[in-house]
């Protein structure tokens, strides 16, 4: 029973850690003119 409990808090520690990575990725994009924030593709699209 104890490798079950193991293997959660290995999940609890490591999953926040992975979208940490997914967040920082999104910024490095965004300051490189690769993605447009939120912000911006909803001014967009009230326009039209």
């Amino acid at each position: 029973m104890k490798h079950p409990l193991i293997l959660l808090a290995f999940l609890a520690i490591a999953l926040p850690a992975h979208a940490d990575s997914d967040h920082d990725a999104a910024r490095r994009a965004l300051e490189r003119g690769e993605v447009l924030a939120l912000a911006e593709i909803l001014a967009i699209v009230g326009r039209d």
